[in-house]
């Protein structure tokens, strides 16, 4: 098999990430895999994305315009450079409403090759022209679709996609061998007694509910409860946590590079994630949380849709968004039950072994691209 995959999404912040279930199918099913991604994403561009080709995983950085918007951005080489290498299969990582996507589906129809695309959009809203009849051409003529959620398949569900044509799968997974749990860890660094520390990783921003977290907080320390807090990541919120550090709980870390990320979730003893939902943004997935439970760190997360497809009972507990009373007594029934966080850490990294590891997104997204699933 040759497959072609297309996207901005494999060069931007989060790039390397998105490339794990890719590199694991090259490797698992004996395919090429191709690349095809934009030469840059705004101002980032990762100089060493190339370095990761193998014999089965090629990577193709091509000139992007008006890159920097996911729906009017256009590589202008992408046509071209697919039917050059007429691949038996192509998949774009981008939404239906994309130019990108709809000049890949007419690859597709050129080489006469199956075609399908991958969305996270889970809130439904009708777009306007020309992302309507856009959206209207892919939705008619794409042979499959992954939806990154059960709710992001009702609102494709919605739009007028066909049940039987979609697929519900995360985009990528994760490398459950680096997110373990294991004595190392940056308490003696920071000065956080492991047992006392509460953790979040991700965009420092008033949506990721940073807010909701410092509310728990002062809740938490009315009733005598002083635990530590270590904030991972940068943006908007990020100067006020680091005006905070002065009072001795808090402690704020810049972005760190991936591989540095296992020893950050084994620092603590749970994960917060108390995502606050915006007019037109739902939080979509959550990696972080699934990092954390492969670590066996459990989650306390809101109850919207990325968060309640990865959090359940037996692996953390879900909240109502902005509650930050709700929040707190979650915190203290975790922070005080040794054995209980335990059980739910065990539990969250057989669900992660399960589900959400980059070998077992390979494999399904393999197998439904081929038609060799199961029943």
């Amino acid at each position: 098999m040759k497959l072609a995959v297309v996207g901005f999404c494999f060069n931007c912040p989060t790039g390397r990430r998105n490339l794990e279930a890719l590199q694991a199918l090259s490797i698992r099913n004996r395919g090429e895999v191709h690349i095809l991604t934009v030469n840059r994403w705004g101002k980032f561009d990762d100089k060493g994305l190339k370095e990761l080709e193998t014999k089965n995983l090629k990577i193709y950085k091509l000139r992007a315009l008006f890159h920097g918007s996911q729906i009017f951005y256009i590589i202008p080489g992408l046509l071209f450079k697919l039917l050059k290498l007429k691949p038996d299969i192509i998949y774009a990582e981008e939404e239906p409403t994309s130019l990108v996507t709809l000049i890949s589906l007419l690859a597709a129809r050129i080489l006469k090759a199956p075609f399908c695309f991958f969305s996270w959009r889970n809130i439904y809203w009708k777009m306007p022209f020309p992302q309507s009849i856009i959206e209207k051409i892919i939705l008619k003529y794409t042979d499959k679709m992954v939806a990154g959620t059960e709710d992001v398949k009702e609102v494709l569900l919605r739009k007028g996609a066909r049940a039987e044509k979609i697929k519900v799968l995360p985009q990528t997974g994760i490398n459950a061998d680096a997110f373990k749990p294991f004595m190392a860890n940056l308490n003696n660094q920071i000065g956080f007694n492991k047992e006392e520390t509460v953790l979040f990783v991700g965009r420092l921003d008033e949506e990721k509910g940073l807010e909701v977290i410092l509310r728990a907080r002062e809740i938490l320390r009315q009733k005598g409860k002083n635990y530590k807090y270590l904030f991972v990541g940068s943006g908007e919120l990020g100067l006020k946590l680091k005006g905070l550090q002065g009072e001795g709980d808090i402690k704020v870390i810049d972005w760190v590079d991936m591989e540095k990320l296992p020893s950050i979730y084994n620092s603590g003893a749970i994960f917060l994630y108390p995502s606050i939902p915006r007019r037109r943004w739902v939080e979509q997935f959550g990696f972080s949380m699934v990092e954390a439970l492969s670590c066996e760190v459990p989650v306390i997360a809101s109850n919207v849709s990325g968060p309640k497809a990865i959090i359940n009972g037996e692996t953390g507990f879900l909240i109502p968004p902005g509650d930050a009373e709700m929040l707190a007594q979650r915190m203290i029934l975790l922070m005080e039950d040794e054995e209980l966080r335990r059980r739910l850490g065990k539990k969250g990294r057989g669900k992660v072994l399960a589900n959400f590891t980059s070998e077992v997104i390979a494999d399904r997204l393999f197998q439904y691209l081929t038609d060799e699933e199961e029943g």
